[in-house]
């Protein structure tokens, strides 16, 4: 083949012959050296630049060994039912890969059909009006399925408005300890499915992979817990083993790692995926979970797609809802892809090239510019290039269901394509490398998108079956991570913060050295007693949002002289006068930490004692009542009966709180901290001195102190909001 055989323009090619304030911080008492002073000055003024927003909550990721836990523990080990729930989570994985597999068949046999059938009478009344010259009748079918499947998709997502976009950047805050509202529902799964049908059948430049994604994680978090918020009706409870958020966690990461398998056929792929780019806590047993969710996802879809594709079932070679295609064949030939190219206006043996990538499905286009033999014009490759681009780009922020993944491989591959037919130009490459060269532009333009470099690489060898190109595959990776890198985030990440999520960042700032845990913590906290009384207890739920409060007891009285005397009216200490006129300053011990929805529970069940009667009398609820109302814990609003409680009520919450939660110093760095709340999936962190006893301050302040997780946001704007 020649370079006159393969000529061509713009329009038509030759068909080719083969196809604080300062004041409150801390127990020190010396002043701050000048290098603390601006760090600490900053804090309040980028506070209003990064407020985190009451609807965000952190995971409880961190067991809670109070006495009804324990007692759960010691019945689980007596009936041998370790071993049983072990078994049921295996099962369970298994369930959540084949249904994502499911759900990515239906959207592919959907997509396809709405396609098939918008380009079919497409396709037909432009071969029909080429003749007769009506082509606005062409164009005014295009409009007509474009508009009305944009519309449907646009409506889904106004019914829940978090099905829109690809769903990553969420899946990423919640595998990372961060709550986002109603990221897990069925109805959010249902407008994700559904929406992302319409949304790539109407044009849009998006794919269907990332929302596959979010779909896998959907399923992940609603299938263990045996139950439905929307259906009502379903709620087994003997199978409430996994109701809590650190099991639901780690099936939400086995069922984005499936997500990404199915998308790509890429098993291995979708587990390093959701390890690279998802979770910040992580085992040897979810790793092996995760493969088999992504196995179980990956080969159901293949043997469905196969047996309905092409009659053979259980043929186990088709790739996931994107086909690359293969690269190379034994006998060194390509494969023909002359179906999808198109020949609008153009002579017997020539091709139109800008409609064969304009006028196909994106799927199509990325496989045309991978192995289609015959020759793109520069002026077509540019073209499609820069108004792809930013259509794409124009079209991620819109309110529909979308992904990422496709519209970045094609920029990419029209990108890669364009730079080898510049060399075969120049006489510095063959034009049969040019599919080579697009697979690589591909793989720099979405790896410079996302920054993903690990598992973007095994993806793309898994998708294309060809090892051979792993190494130039790493290198322009890494290449595009590093380059991107020096000028922005990766663009899930910029979607994070413009959220507003409180998602910490995987290393402390530079300088965050200098300052310590009294620094940073919240010194503005409600604290409760190990017997409280109820009525306390139910006024200080109603007026504050607090979720964790501090259990203390009393300990000692510290004289106060009487020159530090007057001072005392401007601090939150218990002061009180004795009998010689010496007031005295009460100190509390830190005894544990319990929880704002344990607190509700143990009032909605009347778990309480009168005065008179002792705390023998007050009733005791098991572990799997304190947890049958999870997720959806009842409101201290909610709860109707509290008004038939005897004023003299008590409640003993010794047995019900975490006796040994972890804790920090004062002085401990704020590195320190940070790592401890990313490593070990902390919510809260309380702060103590050395004593056990709340840290002194120099305004005299007695009350705990409180680190949460969204007080250590992306830019670590320190200021607590539990």
């Amino acid at each position: 083949m020649t370079e006159e055989d393969l000529f061509c323009d713009c329009s038509c090619c030759v068909w080719p012959h083969r196809q604080g304030p300062e004041e409150l911080h801390g127990t020190e008492t010396e002043p701050r050296s000048e290098e603390m002073r601006p760090l600490l000055r900053n804090r309040h003024s980028a506070t209003n630049d990064y407020l985190p927003r009451k609807d965000f909550e952190s995971l409880d990721y961190d067991r809670c060994f109070n006495k009804p836990y324990e007692e759960y523990l010691r019945n689980s080990e007596e009936n041998k039912s370790s071993t049983k729930i072990e078994v049921i989570k295996w099962i369970v994985t298994f369930m959540i890969g084949f249904l994502t597999g499911m759900v990515a068949l239906f959207i592919d046999l959907i997509v396809n059909l709405l396609s098939s059938v918008k380009f079919s009478v497409v396709d037909d009344s432009i071969s029909q009006c080429s003749k007769d010259g009506c082509l606005v009748l062409s164009l005014l079918y295009l409009l007509l399925f474009n508009v009305g499947f944009t519309i449907i998709a646009s409506f889904l997502v106004v019914t829940e408005p978090v099905a829109g976009g690809s769903g990553i950047p969420e899946i990423k805050c919640y595998l990372n300890g961060v709550k986002i509202p109603r990221v897990g529902r069925l109805m959010t799964l249902v407008s994700k499915a559904v929406g992302v049908l319409f949304s790539v059948a109407g044009g849009l430049f998006v794919g269907k992979e990332g929302p596959m994604i979010h779909s896998g994680a959907i399923i992940g978090a609603g299938v263990p817990q045996f139950q439905s918020i929307a259906l009502r009706k379903i709620n087994i409870k003997k199978y409430s083993f996994f109701r809590s958020d650190r099991d639901k966690r780690d099936f939400v990461s086995s069922g984005a790692a499936a997500g990404v398998a199915a998308a790509f056929g890429a098993p291995i792929g979708g587990v390093l995926f959701s390890l690279e780019e998802g979770c910040s806590f992580w085992n040897q047993k979810l790793t092996w979970r995760s493969f088999f969710c992504s196995m179980a996802a990956t080969y159901s879809l293949n043997f469905f797609l196969s047996g309905v594709n092409t009659g053979n079932w259980g043929y186990f070679y088709l790739p996931g809802l994107i086909n690359f295609g293969v690269f190379k064949q034994e006998n060194g030939t390509t494969p023909l892809i002359d179906e999808s190219v198109r020949t609008y206006f153009c002579p017997d043996g020539q091709y139109n090239d800008m409609a064969t990538l304009f006028f196909n499905s994106q799927e199509e286009a990325i496989k045309q510019l991978f192995h289609q033999e015959g020759k793109f014009s520069l002026a077509t490759l540019g073209l499609f290039f820069v108004f792809f681009f930013i259509l794409s780009c124009w079209t991620y922020g819109v309110h529909v269901p979308s992904g990422l993944f496709v519209p970045s491989l094609l920029c990419g591959a029209a990108y890669g394509r364009f730079v080898a037919t510049v060399l075969v130009k120049i006489g510095y490459a063959n034009h049969e490398n040019s599919g080579t060269f697009a697979l690589i532009g591909a793989a720099a333009f979405l790896g410079g998108v996302v920054r993903m470099t690990i598992s973007l690489t095994v993806i793309l060898i898994e998708s294309t079956n060809e090892i051979s190109y792993g190494l130039p595959l790493m290198l322009v990776l890494m290449v595009a991570k590093w380059s991107g890198d020096y000028f922005n985030e990766g663009l899930y990440d910029i979607h994070i913060k413009l959220k507003g999520v409180p998602l910490l960042e995987w290393e402390v700032h530079h300088g965050t050295e200098r300052l310590k845990a009294h620094d940073v913590m919240d010194e503005s906290l409600s604290y409760v007693f190990t017997v409280s009384r109820v009525s306390s207890l139910i006024r200080m739920l109603r007026t504050t949002a607090h979720n964790a409060f501090p259990v203390v007891s009393r300990v000692e009285r510290i004289s106060i002289n009487e020159e530090h005397a007057g001072s005392t009216e401007d601090t939150n200490e218990d002061v009180q006068e004795s009998e010689d006129g010496i007031l005295t300053a009460q100190k509390w011990r830190f005894k544990g930490l319990i929880m704002r929805h344990t607190l509700v529970t143990l009032l909605d069940r009347d778990v309480y004692f009168q005065e008179q009667n002792g705390n023998t009398s007050q009733p005791k609820i098991p572990y799997e009542d304190l947890t049958k109302d999870y997720p959806r814990y009842p409101d201290i609003h909610d709860v109707t009966k509290l008004s038939s409680a005897p004023e003299d009520a008590l409640m003993d919450i010794s047995g019900y709180m975490n006796p040994c939660p972890y804790t920090v110093f004062p002085n401990t760095p704020v590195p320190q901290v940070f790592n401890l709340f990313r490593s070990m999936g902390l919510r809260h962190l309380p702060v103590v001195d050395h004593m056990g006893l709340s840290p002194n301050s120099r305004g005299g302040n007695k009350n705990f102190r409180f680190l949460d997780q969204k007080c250590l946001l992306p830019n670590l704007v320190l200021k607590i909001y539990l």
